[in-house]
């Protein structure tokens, strides 16, 4: 029992640390320390943690205590040394080892910045069980990760033994960023047409509570759909393949540091798929089907990586985003349909009044064409009701692709490289092409009247993903095969480009993040690199910029030239502020650079949905607003860091006079 807890706790250390999650690393390490006191490696890295979190003195008594246990411990020699030096240059005491006294935490303006140099880079292989994994604790120590492919081994890159942090910031974050802008700007305008028309009809408060109440009626229906009866795994009494997906998925939450999920088998469900829901990650469920199992036949590495990618969903809180986003969709298409009825119902009213109309002359003329005027104009309503639906659902599935890059790379990065997840998505692709084929060559062959078997046979054996990985990875993905193939109009990516970027996930940086990375360095002419830690105040770029764009939105309406005058005044102190902000914060380059986004699309958004609510005619020209202030932002934040540089800096006192 006590060696496969000690295992899981160091693959959680192990993940933890890749991750860069102290808090939760520290945690595992002094459950590892309950069960072994005298293990030197787990001492070494609790010393290594301590440091990371600028804890000196609790760092410096672990590593002592790591030396003690294996003085020959060359890292543990080399970190001893760091953080002696680095105490006696903070000319602060430090507290004795065996002192009964608890380690006092040293203020953050006390800290040397050593946190590089006291990176952990190995652990002692030897204190450690062999069934045990050893924490990865560096790229370089870290196993290489590869794809095994007919032509032999081919070695990724190093970006699976990097933390989670890390990978984001080698990510194309300026796509995904900009595709859940549209994305969010996409259904809040569908939302908004929605209000303004149901304002019209009912007035301000009975479209506010008509919206209220049909946003009830879809959080039931999602609830219920959370909370629907399955056939959950009970861990106590568990069938052989139960067994397998339970043991599976524990040992990934406890790689990715998450809560146990609660686990379905869908014995019944013949599809093909894996899926996650829930509101949170205490609260998420997983569900694997049996048709998975039996069509792609994953082996144990290959069924991790897929909970793994699940719990990517979880840990990211996609279904959560995902649901709010589509609220908008659902309603749209519900209005759309109760048009489509009305319609039909308007011409079977016609159809029966023409066969009496003749009799009514003039009268009966003129309500047949009313009718037909009316059949007309919701015919055109319901066409620009579906256009709309089908612009927003571009835009969410583009928002939805960027969400699964970002779980496959999770995925390889719990694996530690992405072999596994290429293997599945391989056998997925043509396991489903297989189904396909067979269910709609059962559609054509049965009689009128038959139900459709949707029951069909798995292989024998595993399917070969060879080949397919083979050409997913002779050329890289061009725009014009995903428009041909119609990746456009699905929520998940082609298979071909998911194997192609999963081996080559730096391949996905485009236009966008390199743009960015272009401001970020023009940022840093202004805010340049410093030892001073950098305050968040993400709390104070929201305030800020929802309150330019409720002025954008409201001053106007007042109609008056000195209204119009305050709102300008009002955006520009909002871009100076964000300057002083970013000066007096500590900020670098590239936090300012994306404040200043974040600032404009808070304030543009909600010029979006107040001045809607409140049929300001500018609320139209949102995305242009957003362009708008951005370069303001930037401008006259410039402005603002220069103004806040030649100002006494806080907690400093101005010089004596002489």
């Amino acid at each position: 029992m006590n060696e496969n807890r000690r295992e899981e706790l160091w693959n959680l250390v192990s993940a933890s640390l890749a991750r860069q999650e102290w808090k939760i690393a520290l945690a595992g390490l002094e459950e590892i320390l309950k069960l072994e006191p005298d293990n030197p490696a787990a001492f070494y890295n609790k010393g290594i943690v301590h440091c990371r979190l600028g804890q000196l003195d609790q760092a410096l008594a672990n590593i002592r205590h790591a030396l003690e246990l294996k003085p020959d411990h060359l890292p543990s020699q080399a970190a001893l040394r760091t953080i002696e030096s680095a105490l006696q240059k903070a000319q602060t005491p430090t507290v004795p080892i065996l002192s009964s006294a608890p380690p006092r935490e040293r203020p953050s303006h006390e800290i040397p910045d050593i946190r590089e140099s006291c990176e952990p880079v190995s652990v002692l292989p030897s204190a450690t069980p062999e069934s045990a994994s050893p924490p990865i604790t560096s790229a370089s120590d870290a196993p290489s990760a590869k794809i095994e492919s007919p032509s032999g081994v081919i070695k990724a890159t190093d970006v699976y033994q990097l933390g989670h942090r890390e990978i984001h910031k080698i990510l194309p974050v300026a796509e995904m960023y900009t595709q859940a802008g549209l994305a969010i700007w996409a259904v809040l305008s569908l939302l908004m047409i929605i209000f303004i028309q149901g304002r019209s009809m009912l007035g301000m408060a009975g479209a506010l509570v008509g919206l209220v109440i049909v946003f009830g009626i879809f959080a039931a229906s999602t609830h219920s759909f959370i909370t629907a009866s399955r056939k959950w795994i009970d861990p106590n009494k568990p069938t052989d393949l139960e067994k397998r997906i339970y043991n599976s998925i524990q040992k990934v939450a406890a790689k990715a540091g998450l809560p146990l999920p609660r686990v379905a088998v869908a014995e019944d469900d013949p599809d093909i798929n894996a899926y996650t829901y829930g509101l949170s990650p205490d609260t998420a469920r997983v569900c694997v089907t049996k048709g998975f199992i039996d069509h792609v036949k994953p082996d144990p590495e290959e069924l991790d990586a897929v909970l793994a990618h699940e719990l990517s969903h979880v840990y990211h809180k996609d279904f959560v985003i995902s649901t709010l986003l589509r609220f908008p969709i659902w309603l749209m298409d519900k209005i759309r349909a109760g048009m489509v009825y009305i319609r039909w119902f308007a011409g079977l009213i016609l159809r029966g009044f023409s066969e009496v109309a003749g009799g009514c002359g003039i009268i009966g003329l003129v309500v047949i064409l009313g009718l037909l005027f009316m059949m007309l104009y919701l015919s055109v309503i319901i066409f620009l009701a579906g256009v709309a639906i089908f612009v927003c659902v571009l835009f969410l599935n583009a928002f939805e692709r960027e969400r699964e890059y970002l779980a496959d790379l999770y995925s390889g990065q719990l694996m530690g490289n992405p072999g596994p997840l290429v293997r599945t998505l391989a056998k997925l692709e043509i396991a489903g092409k297989k189904f396909k084929e067979e269910i709609e060559k059962r559609n054509k062959d049965k009689k009128e009247g038959e139900d459709l078997d949707l029951n069909v046979a798995a292989p024998q054996e595993a399917y070969d993903p060879a080949e397919l990985i083979r050409n997913s990875l002779s050329k890289a993905p061009s725009f014009a095969s995903s428009f041909t193939e119609g990746e456009f109009f699905t929520d998940h990516p082609l298979t071909s480009k998911r194997i192609y970027y999963l081996h080559n996930p730096l391949a996905r940086k485009r236009v966008l993040s390199h743009l960015f990375e272009n401001l970020c360095s023009f940022g840093a002419r202004f805010l340049p690199a410093s030892d001073a830690p950098q305050t968040n105040a993400l709390k104070e770029t929201i305030l800020l910029g929802v309150f330019v764009g409720l002025a954008m939105s409201l001053l106007p309406m007042a109609g008056r030239w000195w209204c119009d005058m305050i709102m300008v005044l009002i955006t520009f102190a909002g871009g100076f502020g964000l300057g002083y902000l970013a000066r007096r914060s500590f900020w670098q380059g590239e936090r300012f650079i994306r404040r200043i986004l974040v600032c404009s699309f808070l304030s543009s958004t909600t010029l979006l949905v107040v001045g809607a609510i409140f049929l300001n005619p500018m609320a139209i020209l949102f995305p242009l607003v957003f362009v708008v202030l951005t370069l303001i932002n930037g401008g006259f934040g410039i402005l603002g860091i220069r103004f806040a540089s030649r100002a006494p800096q806080q907690g400093s006192s101005p010089n004596p006079k002489s």
